[in-house]
């Protein structure tokens, strides 16, 4: 088993030799957090099929350090010298020939995040746009951590029947992606009549919109090929598709490539299915997607579906 405890951060992509043992995934997620595991496994695990933006995640122990920073420089100096800036130079590294990738994400990575019994979702704060300096970088780290001491984490630790005291907040630090489409994917539910469809909420821009529930652009697909749409409810439809002049039908039907076609769409669920039944997995999946201007699609996180919702279909296609 690869010892995960005494290494300060890990790249996303091949964090150790050969394929990860269950019990590494377990060790992975005690000190690196539920996301950071989830990502490993989308980056390392699908057979090149996902694309998943390049970073690195600290160690809880790390970033509970930066709490104490403010208590003096020397514990800053350490944390720069011996644990950022070898992480983002290896970032640096991953951007090489690849402008798209300007800025960066820190996200939450808790002990107890993005798992089976308990996920998280939207509970704790994610920091876009930081700048790849130390500085920076601490800043968001700090905010991430603090975000994972508020009352509405009791609150929701409260809920579930969690001890507030056994939450553990490691962080993941990424690139960027600008995606000029973003969503999320319901790759089932518990009711058995809509397993063998996949309900995407979706905005434009980036993914923020769609996790505060702030999107009302639905779409149901297959889950099977040929992977087709089913049912939509589009608030957006005029913005999201061209000009949104024809129905909808007739615009089912056209073929041509386009950022924000059903084809691309279509493709999104695709690649949702593939996380859906990766060995590790295989249980229904809430899948955050986004599609960058290049058309390229990259899975930001996914995490097992804990309470499930059934899924509506919605007439008039």
């Amino acid at each position: 088993m690869t010892d995960f405890q005494n290494q300060d951060w890990l790249p996303i992509h091949k964090p150790t030799e050969g394929k990860l043992s269950q019990s590494d995934l377990i060790a992975l997620q005690a000190s690196f957090g539920g996301k950071m595991a989830g990502l490993v496994l989308l980056a390392n695990e699908g057979n090149g099929a996902l694309e998943v933006p390049p970073g690195i995640g600290l160690r809880h122990d790390v970033v509970a350090w930066v709490d104490s920073v403010d208590a003096g420089p020397s514990l800053l100096d350490q944390l720069t010298e011996e644990t950022l800036l070898p992480a983002l130079d290896r970032l640096r590294g991953c951007s090489a020939g690849k402008p798209k990738y300007a800025r960066l994400v820190v996200r939450s990575s808790g002990n107890l995040e993005d798992g089976t019994e308990s996920g998280f979702p939207g509970v704790f704060d994610t920091v876009t746009g930081v700048t790849p300096d130390t500085y920076s970088v601490v800043r968001a780290v700090r905010r991430v951590l603090m975000s994972s001491r508020t009352e509405n984490v009791q609150a929701y630790c409260a809920n579930q029947g969690i001890p507030f005291s056994s939450i553990k907040m490691a962080c993941v630090i990424q690139w960027e992606v600008q995606g000029a489409l973003s969503g999320v994917a319901m790759t089932s539910t518990n009711n058995a009549v809509c397993d063998q469809y996949v309900l995407l909420n979706f905005a434009r821009g980036q993914c923020g919109t769609v996790v505060d529930g702030k999107s009302n652009n639905e779409i149901v697909f297959t889950k099977d090929e040929p992977v087709v749409a089913v049912s939509a409810n589009c608030r957006d439809f005029d913005s999201l598709f061209w000009n949104g002049r024809e129905p909808f039908k007739e615009f089912a039907e056209r073929t041509e490539a386009a950022p924000f076609s059903l084809q691309t769409l279509a493709e999104v669920v695709r690649k949702c299915v593939i996380v859906e039944r990766l060995e590790r997995f295989r249980r229904p999946m809430d899948v955050e997607w986004t599609v960058d201007h290049e058309g390229d699609i990259y899975i930001l996180q996914a995490r097992p579906i804990v309470h499930h919702q059934a899924i509506a279909l919605q007439p008039g296609m």
